[in-house]
């Protein structure tokens, strides 16, 4: 799976309040430093980001991770982070646009660009959309995409579940 570092780096730049001359750019991100506070403010940005997402003991773990590439790697496997984070390094949608109920349609996301961002999906989340991705619209809200993500063993779960379940693999 691939750590959503862009997601990383806009919401330290934007959110928590971080110089964006002392932020690296994403490729050199994975080793930045984290101090206490700025892990804290980075772990609260990501929970107001994808509420009902993450499991507390993954936000605690984010609030003591030492690098940003740690923390990218605690929240790599939910299907809503990672779509947030091609959202973002794809199509360059502001975070304060990016919510569960924003669907692709209001992101001003055409259908084309729709199947590219579900296959690049599948590929980072190392999953296939059920039914070839048949019930894929963009009138679909982020939550609803990303409930569409599930390995075989969540298969059973409500949509809500699979929301905040991480992905298998």
């Amino acid at each position: 799976m691939t750590p959503p570092l862009s997601l990383v780096h806009r919401l330290l730049v934007e959110d928590c309040a971080a110089d964006p001359s002392l932020v690296p750019p994403e490729s050199e991100l994975a080793g930045f430093s984290l101090d206490p506070l700025l892990a804290e403010r980075l772990a609260t940005a990501l929970d107001r980001h994808c509420p009902l997402v993450l499991p507390e003991e993954t936000k605690s773990a984010v609030r003591t991770a030492a690098t940003a590439g740690q923390a990218a790697e605690l929240v790599q496997g939910f299907p809503y982070v990672q779509l947030l984070d091609l959202l973002i390094e794809r199509c360059g949608i502001p975070t304060q646009d990016l919510s569960p109920e924003a669907d692709f349609t209001q992101l001003d996301i055409d259908s084309l660009h729709l199947v590219e961002l579900m296959v690049m999906a599948e590929e980072r989340l190392d999953m296939q959309l059920p039914d070839h991705g048949a019930d894929l619209r963009r009138n679909i809200t982020l939550r609803e995409a990303a409930a569409l993500f599930r390995a075989e063993s969540d298969e059973g779960y409500a949509e809500s579940d699979a929301y905040a379940k991480p992905a298998a693999g």
